[in-house]
């Protein structure tokens, strides 16, 4: 076995045991095609109205040319853009990349951030109408996510649940890679 199929296997296996032993979602949760609509994952379980809202902010920052729609280069210019901001915020040591530990407190401030638009009132939980109006696919697995049953998220469910989230991404980028697919992790 070949030491990029060794590591792939390894993420394959740990991130398979991570959302396995989290508990938070079902065998469904993260499924690949065939979600809600007809899509992949969660991303994609929330209304049309949402994803239109979310579209035409992305389209207000960066559409150059004003056709309503984002070419090829006005998605890399924003891709970019946020890999710059990235950098700015979470390159500590200034080498022009992001180490793990840069990546993990990046992925830290960007769950919190989103946390707290979702918190509405700013009261350090999430509520079921706060999930249902934030414009996010965390009302479909509210429950799962819940894992105490109290009727609310608070952080720490959260912080949990993101996590798993982003070891199922980096399972699915590992299984893309396997195939030859662009989107591949870099290790």
């Amino acid at each position: 076995m070949s030491k990029l199929s060794k590591r792939t296997t390894i993420i394959a296996f740990a991130s398979a045991a991570l959302i396995g032993l989290s508990g938070l979602v079902s065998s469904t949760a993260f499924a690949g095609p065939g979600g809600p609509d007809g899509r992949r994952g969660p991303g994609f379980a929330m209304s049309e109205e949402c994803r239109t809202q979310m579209f035409q902010q992305k389209l207000a920052a960066f559409d150059r040319d004003g056709d309503g729609q984002l070419s090829r280069d006005e998605r890399r210019a924003m891709r970019e853009q946020k890999k710059a901001q990235a950098l700015a915020d979470f390159d500590a040591n200034g080498d022009g990349r992001l180490d793990r530990e840069e990546r993990k407190a990046l992925h830290v401030s960007r769950a919190s951030e989103r946390f707290g638009q979702i918190d509405a009132n700013g009261d350090d939980q999430i509520s079921q109408d706060e999930a249902q109006n934030s414009c996010s696919p965390l009302s479909a697995h509210f429950d799962e996510i819940d894992t105490n049953e109290d009727g609310v998220i608070k952080w720490k469910e959260f912080s949990i649940a993101a996590k798993a989230h982003m070891a199922h991404r980096k399972l699915r980028k590992a299984e893309r890679r396997m195939r030859g697919q662009r989107g591949a992790p870099r290790f």
